[in-house]
């Protein structure tokens, strides 16, 4: 009865404490320009994780739990450092530590280590600071445009590359920020890190399984980039936009899951 009070006042400080951080989430999630549309979905996959471990949530006799204190006050404090600087990022990161800390007092070790993916799966929902997403969409962009090419030249389509235009015979198209594959990359991570979590292999077998979600979605999108090319020149530029512009961006992440999907079987068989 006591375990279950301390649970829920910890729950009650947890959401009052982090109230400003989850404003932060929220709109950066419902941006205009985010990258981040997934982010509504990884608690529920998370808590869908820790659910299905739930016979492990046995209360902790005791000991062994100062290290469990220490990731609480530790995350706490860094979290109210974070946002008296305004850093959201880091705010939004310890959410992490303070409830590994909290598993761990609670329920100790064993817990600890079984429900560490489930909980550390939440980094998945933290937006990256916006200057860092500004640079890294800027550099996909032009590794893009530049493998874009590559695509054309083997289609037989003369094109060049200046900045991140693609100039051909008959058009010209340009590569935005939202072409640059950065949103597929952070999903595309996201999903890797479920895929391989639940693969009954080695380590590094799950690590190949996650990190091959940075070539695919760098693959997919370069082809995607072709594809618009070779329809502006072919039937116009205008013909490249509207409908299949987004629906190609749609059939590109499907193409996307299918082809991290053949990267799991090669790992698991």
């Amino acid at each position: 009865m006591r375990r279950g009070i301390l649970t829920g006042l910890f729950a009650l400080l947890f959401v009052l404490i982090y109230r400003g951080t989850w404003v932060w989430l929220y709109q950066r999630w419902t941006a205009p320009d985010t990258y981040y549309s997934h982010g509504f979905l990884i608690a529920p996959v998370s808590l869908y994780l820790i659910w299905r471990k739930r016979a492990l949530l046995v209360p902790a006799v005791s000991g062994g739990a100062g290290a469990g204190y220490f990731l609480i006050a530790g995350g706490l404090l860094i979290h109210l450092m974070s946002r008296w600087a305004g850093v959201g990022f880091v705010s939004g990161l310890t959410l992490v530590p303070v409830l590994l800390g909290f598993v761990h007092v609670f329920y100790g070790s064993r817990a600890l280590r079984e429900l560490f993916f489930p909980i550390a799966f939440l980094m998945a929902m933290v937006p990256l600071p916006l200057e860092l997403i500004a640079r890294l969409s800027f550099s996909l962009k032009m590794l893009s445009t530049a493998w874009a090419l590559v695509w054309l030249g083997a289609a037989g389509i003369g094109a060049v590359q200046e900045g991140s235009f693609i100039r051909m015979s008959e058009a010209s198209i340009l590569v935005g920020d939202v072409c640059s594959g950065l949103r597929s990359l952070i999903a595309l991570l996201a999903l890797g890190a479920l895929v391989a979590y639940f693969l009954k292999v080695s380590w590094w077998r799950r690590a190949v399984v996650f990190l091959s979600a940075a070539p695919v979605a760098l693959l997919v999108n370069t082809a995607r980039i072709a594809f618009l090319c070779w329809v502006a020149e072919v039937y116009g530029e205008s013909a490249a936009g509207g409908i299949v512009h987004d629906v190609s961006g749609v059939l590109i992440f499907a193409s996307a899951f299918v082809l991290l999907s053949m990267v799991r079987e090669g790992v698991a068989g």
